[in-house]
């Protein structure tokens, strides 16, 4: 049984979209206070490298962050400690912010480059560290928004609880993330790491990892860094206030180790998903269900009233850079939040005329699901291997291996983790729907979602009775109407002389009144 130092005492495809923006863990909060316990990010704090192996340039890291836990909902929040499923998993990741130039033009890409495995949380502490609870006085919070502490079972209302960055990087507690559904907060100690063991720990087993290469950018590209802590807690009514991220201020290789500029343990983070430092970046949310209902909001209806969702939420980002030279450049990130069938495809409509370059995708290297030790616990085997991309004659579609047979390896998109999709186009942007193809098997397949796609090419002035396009109005306009006969196409395409979709007779009409008259 662990115990607690001193020192931590101390310390259906419906979309919503819209803009990147930050909110901040010391407020504002718009009221009133939510029904329910609310797991709030209110620290994250000494982002820091706990171990190495390998030689600079090409070594591993593994890295730990604080972070501090505030509930300022108006209930407790469960957090038993294992083998009780019921205690929160906190989850540690790495991005950076990559900038270079294209033809001239900056682009921008945020990429996920680090994660850790997960801390399995146990005794909440009764710590006041963020301050009087933000709806004093609101739905049964004290008025004086003092934390009411508990017996370590349930953090308090208005309570913190502080994990320190030793103890978030004290490798015997922490397991990997496949073990838990993030959407209903499950885990199971049966057949988990803990019970049955796993690969022996090396100095950066388990922990936040990434390589040296990912922060020492080429000529003409910089970097910039953001870390991010995640709790996944059963009775949370709001996961967009569970999850907090920092930017790294400044960062250099001192010769033995990597050195981390940042703000201090007090100073707000940003509350929310680090995908939000993609600013200037399109969000669409994806779910099956809208709005989408967690277990706690569904209990309080009782019988016959609301029913938990079937399952949580991705987002979608993108942005669309105009490269000055008759092409577009399509970026695209998607950030699984909580989705527990994961996604195994992500399609972009593109218009058959439209031409399509350098189709490119990234991934964080995932280090918590070897394939050995999946396919030990029952589970599906999975890798490190890169989406197939293919052109198709309506889209550009991306994937990994499906999830059956079970024995052989995928690389699906899991909780807690986000991949980039690009691509050049000739044409700019409108709106379109994309798909996220849904990788464990069930109803629906996939889900939607409403972003920038790349616009068709719009058809060429038309003359009307010019059928093949020369300018002029000849037996040659009547021979391409009758090679097209009967045939449907866009306004104006060979054989549709009057512009309107069909190849027939009115086109031979169209051409006869106007014959032997050149175009204007």
């Amino acid at each position: 049984m662990q115990t607690k130092m001193c020192m931590k005492s101390a310390m259906l495809t419906v979309t919503v979209a819209g803009l990147a923006g930050v909110a901040v863990a010391g407020g504002p909060f718009p009221g009133p206070a939510p029904i329910g316990p609310d797991m709030t990010m209110c620290q994250l704090y000494g982002f820091a490298v706990s171990g190495r192996t390998g030689t600079y340039p090409n070594g591993m890291n593994g890295a730990t962050v604080g972070t501090t836990s505030w509930n300022i909902g108006n209930a407790q929040l469960v957090w038993e400690q294992s083998p009780d499923p019921d205690h929160p998993k906190i989850g540690l990741d790495l991005f950076r912010k990559k900038t270079f130039t294209m033809n001239g033009v900056q682009v921008d890409r945020l990429e996920h480059i680090g994660q850790s495995w997960c801390k399995h949380g146990f005794f909440a502490l009764s710590n006041q560290q963020c301050g009087t609870h933000p709806f004093a006085g609101q739905n049964g919070v004290p008025a004086n928004g003092n934390c009411v502490g508990t017996d370590g079972t349930r953090l308090g209302i208005g309570c913190t609880d502080t994990y320190s960055p030793s103890l978030n990087a004290t490798q015997s507690g922490l397991g990997p993330r496949f073990e838990i559904n993030p959407w209903t907060g499950g885990w199971a100690y049966t057949g988990s790491m803990f019970q049955v063991g796993g690969p022996s720990n090396t100095a950066i087993r388990r922990r936040l990892q990434f390589r040296d290469q990912d922060l020492i950018p080429p000529g003409g590209t910089t970097y910039n860094l953001y870390f991010q802590g995640y709790y996944v807690c059963q009775d949370d009514v709001d996961v967009f206030t569970s999850a907090g991220w920092k930017p790294v201020t400044s960062y250099s290789w001192t010769g033995s180790t990597w050195s981390f500029g940042q703000s201090s343990q007090t100073t707000d983070e940003n509350m929310g998903f680090a995908y939000d430092a993609w600013t200037g970046a399109r969000q669409t949310l994806i779910a099956q269900q809208f709005p989408v209902i967690e277990t706690y909001t569904a209990n309080l209806d009782g019988p016959g009233g609301l029913q938990e969702s079937p399952d949580g939420r991705s987002m979608i980002l993108s942005k669309v850079f105009d490269l000055g030279n008759g092409s577009w450049q399509y970026e695209y990130a998607i950030y699984n939040i909580d989705m527990n069938r994961q996604i195994g495809s992500f399609t972009v409509p593109v218009p058959p005329e439209v031409s399509v370059t350098s189709i490119g995708w990234s991934a964080v290297f995932s280090h918590d699901e070897p394939t050995n030790v999946r396919t030990e616990l029952g589970g599906k085997a999975v890798d490190n291997q890169a989406w197939n991309s293919v052109r198709n004659s309506g889209d550009v579609t991306w994937s990994t291996d499906p999830y059956l047979p079970t024995s052989t390896a995928s690389n699906p998109l899991r909780w807690g983790t986000m991949y980039n999709f690009w691509f050049t186009a000739t044409t700019g942007p409108t709106d379109g729907l994309v798909t996220a193809g849904l990788f464990m098997p069930g109803t629906p397949t996939s889900l939607d979602g409403l972003t920038n796609v790349p616009s068709a090419v719009p058809p060429p002035p038309h003359c009307m009775g010019d059928a093949d396009g020369d300018n002029d109005r000849d037996f040659s306009d009547i021979s391409t109407i009758l090679a097209n006969w009967d045939s449907s196409t866009r306004p104006g395409d060979p054989g549709d002389s009057n512009a309107d979709g069909i190849v027939d007779f009115a086109d031979i009409t169209a051409t006869l009144a106007m014959f032997g008259q050149p175009c204007n």
